[in-house]
């Protein structure tokens, strides 16, 4: 096997260093870099091996980032997830860790701010918007349901 391109794995080395990166990411980086396939396994290796890639960490950075930065519930981070091609037991590990309590205050949130800005004709209309908006950022239809529940209770108090 041929010794890897020292300027390549600097590239890479400062790439990493500046977020988790997957190996779907990777990939795509050594194809920019036109860098032939059969060294890809190479480049990966390294990297695994100087700590700069650890899908495990990848995984926990991403799904933390997508549920508070941008409030994505865990159908929606699960399906990017697997688009990363990050393996499923790693995302169910992954998911099981998010704080409940704080999603739930999350898409309470989502809800109190979303619902003076649905355009509706009646009632029912306006709460399936609302529980479509929900679905839509990743949330169970349950878990919308239950939101929908306690944002009419706070409402009607």
């Amino acid at each position: 096997m041929e010794a890897l391109n020292q300027e390549v794995l600097e590239k890479l080395w400062a790439w990493c260093s500046g977020q988790e990166r997957c190996a779907s990411e990777l990939r795509r980086k050594l194809k920019r870099l036109l860098v032939p396939e059969e060294r890809f396994e190479g480049y990966h290796d390294s990297l695994k091996k100087d700590a700069y890639m650890n899908e495990e960490r990848f995984a926990e950075a991403f799904a933390s980032g997508k549920s508070r930065i941008k409030q994505w519930g865990p159908m929606k981070i699960r399906s990017a997830m697997r688009m990363k091609g990050v393996p499923a037991p790693l995302i169910d590990k992954v998911l099981g860790e998010l704080d409940a309590a704080e999603m739930t205050a999350t898409i309470d949130k989502l809800l109190e701010q979303k619902w003076p800005k649905i355009k509706a004709n009646d009632e029912y209309d306006h709460k399936q918007k609302a529980i479509r908006f929900l679905a839509a950022k990743g949330y169970k239809i349950s878990m919308a349901y239950a939101a929908l529940e306690r944002f009419q209770k706070v409402k009607n108090d």
